[in-house]
Parts: C-alpha cells; sequence; structure tokens
C-alpha cells in the first residue's frame, strides 16, 4: 500500500508488525487502511470466514488486533496520544465474495 500522505507514512511498517504478532493464525486475510485525513484513520480487518468473525469477537482476539494496532500506532506517534481518530472495522472474506463479487474495493466503499 502507498500512502502519499506523510501523516500516514508508516501505516506498512505498522501492518506489518500487526501481522507478524499474529503470523501463528491464519484467520486475519487481509487489512486495509483507509486515511480519513491528518487525524482520522479507518482500520479494516478481514477475516477468512463470517465463523472466524464470530469466533475472533467473542473470544477477544478482535479487541487484541485493536490493541496491537494502537500500540504500533503509539510507536510511530500516530495513535490517540497525538489526537487521531481511529475507527476499527471487522469483516470476513466470505461476506467480500458473497456481497461485493470479491472485491474489496467496493466493499470499503
Amino acid at each position: 500500500m502507498s500512502i502519499n500522505n506523510p501523516e500516514w507514512a508508516h501505516l506498512d511498517e505498522v501492518k506489518e508488525r500487526v501481522l507478524k504478532r499474529f503470523a501463528d493464525s491464519s484467520v486475519v486475510r487481509e487489512i486495509h487502511f483507509i486515511p480519513i485525513n491528518a487525524k482520522q484513520l479507518e482500520i479494516y480487518v478481514f477475516f477468512n470466514r463470517d465463523e472466524d468473525l464470530i469466533v475472533c469477537e467473542k473470544s477477544g482476539v478482535a479487541n487484541k488486533i485493536k490493541d496491537l494496532f494502537n500500540e504500533e500506532l503509539e510507536r510511530v506517534n500516530r495513535g490517540n496520544s497525538s489526537g487521531v481518530i481511529i475507527r476499527f472495522e471487522f469483516d470476513s472474506h466470505e461476506n467480500v465474495v458473497r456481497n461485493f463479487r470479491g472485491n474489496y474495493f467496493l466493499r470499503l466503499r
């Protein structure tokens, strides 16, 4: 992912570090960032299956993912302490296939 906005230059690094911490788990399929402006960021995390989404929300894995992203964003001075508002959304690849013809761009619109 290439972000032209310098405030969000470290998003690839943040994503890589979070994914490394979940390397032993294969439930996270895709992660997409949508920087709204310099102080707002949306993070979309897609699990493989609808069932994975439900299990991860109930078991606390979704909250752990949020915590890891917040921690890593703080590390690059782009977290809540710098006044950034971060919104998370969790979904599944199955939903993208079923309702958006497998197109993540359509899902993120």
